[in-house]
């Protein structure tokens, strides 16, 4: 038996390389970005947990309307974006310098926040192919290891802010981005044990993946109403509970859900030129987009969303249902693409042109907690030597579970802020610290965060900053 082995250098190497870490890029970055991005530092180093002032508590339940207190303006620093700047990695393929990992990697982690270790890779991005006539095994080589294993839920990358309007007493009017994307990735196990293990490719046997993402972007009009039980009945002084509903009405601009099941059948022998390895790919697509002429909304919706609020002297319990009940309409059309081996190219197929299709929009319970020792300072102004706040978030969106903790308390002259926190982000847990720095007419925040967004094999470490106003 005679092999013969190409080696994935050159050009042409260098192009298989930088497609395959695409691939690999899409599969894991719903999953590193899920429930979005914080660029305040004071955030960021609290692990990204939610404090009651802040705006994306009443995005998830909206009884925190009702909360009326302060509190500092920040104002993001992307030194990161500086540094990225002064030195921009390659981007032509057949640059000796071009790095695919790199530049997947730079994608899911948008150089915003200054990275504290070299990004640049010494993995070989080589792709080693043994071909015979009845033996074929793909060595995908340092890539293997940013191959993913079993079933993939990427989750859900959600966003809702900022939220503009105005809000007068308990009573929110504005508008918001409305963006939601998920997906869900599988291959059959002889298939991951090619790609991730090297093993070679049986004869008579089928190598399936099966991929689906859904993209639902549009606005949102909002509108909020939140109200303490006391004024209806007769309550104690303590706890106040305040009920919040949110009705929203949804614009949507682009609409997209493909589901792609792709099979590779080997023969006995894997080769035979009367009998090649056959490939199925059947691929439906909806989609809904304004196109030349017709530049209004491809989709309407309406929903609203439930919270509830316990506040005691010193700490805030809250529970939200975010879409707890949202219907979102498209105007879109339906097309199927399978391979046809006699043209040896993909075949188009209209199902349907503008016809309702109706997008599944998940629910999303938010659990969160606050406690400060002080409650007359307020959640974060004119603090004093000696205070400190705790804050914890949950969120539950399908099988996706993100939960958030954070803490800072307060030293010294000014005072200084030091501050704690810990995530879960890529199946993995993630730690925060930082401070906050008071100077004469601002505070100065620095983060430093552990993540896995990137596809390095070992967590990065970034450092934010922002100042905030007092």
């Amino acid at each position: 038996m005679t092999r013969l082995q190409r080696r994935g250098t050159g050009p042409s190497g260098a192009k298989t390389s930088a497609v395959v870490s695409c691939a690999v890029l899409l599969l894991f970055a719903l999953h590193g970005l899920a429930r979005g991005i914080s660029f305040d530092a004071r955030k960021i180093a609290m692990g990204g947990a939610l404090l009651p002032y802040d705006s994306g508590s009443y995005v998830l339940n909206p009884a925190f309307l009702n909360v009326q207190e302060d509190s500092p303006l920040s104002i993001p620093i992307p030194i990161g974006l500086f540094a990225f700047l002064a030195d921009l990695p390659s981007f032509d393929p057949n640059d000796q310098d071009f790095d695919a990992i790199q530049l997947a990697s730079l994608l899911l982690d948008p150089p915003f926040y200054l990275e504290l270790r070299d990004t640049k890779t010494e993995d070989s991005t080589e792709i080693f192919i043994d071909i015979a006539r009845d033996y074929l095994l793909v060595d995908m080589d340092a890539l293997r290891k940013y191959m993913p294993t079993g079933p993939i839920e990427t989750g859900l990358f959600d966003i809702r802010q900022p939220r503009g309007g105005f809000t007068y007493r308990n009573v929110h009017v504005g508008v918001s981005p409305f963006i939601l994307m998920n997906g869900t990735f599988e291959y059959s196990p002889n298939f991951e044990d090619v790609l991730v293990n090297a093993a070679p490719f049986e004869p008579n046997s089928d190598y399936t993946t099966e991929e689906r993402a859904t993209l639902n972007a549009g606005m949102a009009i909002n509108a909020g109403y939140a109200f303490e039980l006391q004024d209806l009945f007769s309550l104690g002084d303590e706890p106040r509970i305040t009920v919040g509903v949110n009705g929203k009405y949804i614009l949507g601009f682009l609409y997209g859900d493909v589901h792609n099941r792709s099979n590779i059948h080997t023969n006995d022998p894997i080769f035979d030129g009367e009998n090649p390895p056959d490939l199925t790919v059947d691929t439906r697509l909806d989609y809904a987009f304004p196109e030349r002429g017709d530049i209004g909304p491809k989709g309407r919706g309406i929903g609203f969303d439930l919270g509830f609020l316990l506040r005691f002297q010193s700490m805030d319990i809250g529970f939200g249902i975010q879409d707890a009940y949202t219907r979102m309409d498209w105007r879109a059309s339906r097309e199927r693409f399978t391979y046809d081996e006699t043209v040896n190219d993909l075949v188009e197929e209209v199902i349907f042109e503008d016809r309702t299709v109706r997008a599944a929009i998940p629910r999303t319970f938010a659990l969160s907690a606050a406690y400060r020792n002080r409650a007359s300072n307020g959640w974060g102004m004119e603090a004093e030597h000696g205070d400190f706040l705790v804050a914890y978030n949950m969120e539950v969106v399908d099988n996706d579970i993100s939960m958030r903790i954070g803490g800072e308390t307060y030293y010294g002259p000014g005072p200084i802020a030091l501050r704690l926190g810990a995530f879960n982000q890529g199946g993995s847990m993630q730690v925060s610290v930082g401070a906050g720095i008071p100077l004469k007419f601002l505070n100065l925040d620095i983060a430093l965060s552990t993540h896995s967004r990137s596809l390095q094999s070992t967590r990065g470490i970034t450092m934010a900053t922002s100042v905030s106003f007092r």
